[in-house]
């Protein structure tokens, strides 16, 4: 399942992905998560780039937690997910957590670039904002 897959909302206002420099992410695609290690600003990159809320460094992860409304049927409902990203050199992951829909989810194929040593960063960038 495509990282951006998991949500769809308007993008927070005044941040820069431009700005990050860290990409954490499946290898081989855009689907992953770009960070500004200096203020903790976190997006969300696939099909589109999408801000999130600022990830908090707890140890050698960081944690994102997001809340909105989603669209189910003719109804909506609230949506509440973690995203936690250990960043290390040795081994990368991402899981996203969704008490409502399964719990833990973790992703695999899971790469770390850093965003000063190729163009990985601005390929994803290349994608529309969400």
């Amino acid at each position: 399942m495509a990282l951006s897959a998991f949500l769809m909302s308007p993008q927070i206002a005044g941040a820069e992905p431009a700005n990050a420099d860290l990409w954490i992410g499946v290898g081989g695609t855009r689907d992953g998560f770009l960070l500004d290690t200096g203020t903790g600003e976190l997006w969300m990159t696939g099909i589109c780039v999408k801000s999130l809320p600022d990830a908090l460094q707890e140890g050698g992860f960081w944690r994102s937690d997001l809340q909105e409304m989603v669209s189910v049927g003719r109804g909506r409902t609230l949506l509440q997910q973690s995203f936690l990203l250990d960043s290390s050199d040795a081994a990368p992951s991402i899981v996203v957590d969704n008490p409502d829909r399964g719990g833990e989810q973790a992703i695999p194929g899971v790469v770390r670039i850093d965003c000063a040593a190729g163009d990985h960063c601005q390929r994803v960038l290349d994608a529309p904002t969400c």
